[in-house]
């Protein structure tokens, strides 16, 4: 990213290994377009958060049950990745793309 662009939008949602997207692209806490600097903590919570969804996805026998607990955690990374990121910059707690298929029911949420 040129200095002339600015990274203005980061969406936090897990998918498949993934939970950080940056304009549609898989990415991690270590891409070199974050203007902040994330603690061990958050990134020790954030992947554990990942490797949580990874889990769900895969059990045989996944306990709906478990989701929301998932989804909490991810709201509250996404809110700690909003108060690193500034104002400038929105953090969005849900897709970067449209899905008809997504069976959880976590509304697109915007961070302040």
């Amino acid at each position: 990213m040129s200095q002339s662009e600015s990274l203005n939008k980061i969406h936090v949602y897990g998918d498949y290994g993934c939970g950080l997207w940056i304009e549609g692209a898989c990415t991690d806490l270590d891409d070199q377009r974050l203007p902040f600097v994330v603690s061990p903590e958050l990134r020790f919570r954030f992947d554990a958060w990942v490797e949580d969804y990874n889990r769900l996805m895969t059990k045989e026998d996944m306990d709906e049950n478990e989701w929301p607990l998932n989804e909490q955690e991810g709201r509250e990374i996404a809110r700690e990745i909003k108060r690193l990121a500034g104002p400038d910059i929105d953090v969005i707690y849900g897709p970067s793309w449209e899905s008809e298929h997504d069976y959880r029911s976590m509304p697109v949420e915007v961070m302040v």
